[in-house]
């Protein structure tokens, strides 16, 4: 009866990591099809930090300036996209990396969705 238990436990385990690597898989898939897109269809907390402050230059920020440094966010390369996909994936939604146009808004929230579809499942 004991070993029975234990049977019915490991194939929950693997019903519930199964969907964990369908959800990595959902996941770095997202990744590699940002990759298509260019990286001025982000934005980050630099540029909305300046359009909140007015500062438009590109020049180097000066540690006397009231403007933190420690905000700029690129989105460069995939390990980037990755941390976007899996932070939208998860729900968090940090905000330090936003897609700005409206085809890169529509293909997130269908990646929103078919994560929800198969997370649910």
């Amino acid at each position: 009866m004991y070993m029975i238990i234990q049977i019915e436990y490991l194939l929950f385990k693997a019903k519930k990591m199964a969907k964990f690597y369908k959800l990595l898989a959902i996941i770095l898939t997202f990744s590699f099809v940002l990759m298509i897109f260019p990286n001025n269809e982000f934005t980050g907390l630099l540029d909305i930090e300046k359009k909140i402050t007015g500062n438009d230059n590109d020049k180097t920020v000066r540690a006397s300036d009231n403007i933190s440094t420690h905000l700029y966010y690129t989105i460069n390369n995939l390990f980037d996209r990755f941390y976007f996909s899996l932070v939208t994936a998860i729900g968090i939604g940090y905000g330090d990396i936003v897609p700005k146009t409206f085809r890169l808004k529509l293909l997130n929230s269908l990646f929103i969705i078919f994560v929800i579809y198969f997370t649910l499942e």
